[in-house]
């Protein structure tokens, strides 16, 4: 932190003395971040998409997954892209009740994907049933995958 202070303040001093020189490599330095950064922007852009087109449900299903495994994942690829990874971490809701009923907040997951989930494919799995505060049933609960991270071929 203190060398980028230093560093602007010296860029300054030399743009003040020596404005004829300083100049156009300051232009050129500006336009260079600025390339980069719409760049870094653009490509957040689109990632974001993809995972937002994609499909997440999740439900208690103990009829369909183990008991140790009970939550039920279905996931629909419909994005563009092959989709090779997938995390989120899970929240828990009831009807009534506005606030989070994970036991410890946020329970977070990685989806096994063996190969990569082609665009317009579907694909289930049984995940492990978060710990729910006391006095709520999973059943009674209604689960939202947030904060999806994800890569795509």
């Amino acid at each position: 932190m203190i060398f980028a202070i230093v560093l602007a303040i010296t860029w300054l001093i030399v743009l003040i003395r020596y404005p004829r020189h300083a100049l156009p490599i300051l232009l050129v330095a500006m336009m260079s971040i600025g390339l980069l950064i719409t760049g870094v922007l653009w490509h957040d852009s689109r990632e974001q998409k993809r995972l937002d087109a994609l499909d997440i449900s999740l439900s208690y299903d103990p009829t369909h997954c183990p008991l140790n495994e009970s939550l039920r994942l279905q996931l629909t690829n419909t994005s563009n892209r092959s989709l090779t990874a997938l995390r989120f971490k899970v929240t828990a809701f009831a009807p009534t009740v506005s606030a989070n009923l994970m036991q410890s907040g946020y329970a977070q997951y990685h989806v096994p994907l063996q190969h990569a989930l082609a665009p317009g494919l579907n694909v289930s799995f049984c995940l492990a049933l978060p710990a729910l505060r006391s006095g709520y049933r999973a059943s009674t609960v209604q689960f939202m995958a947030i904060e999806r991270q994800g890569a795509f071929d």
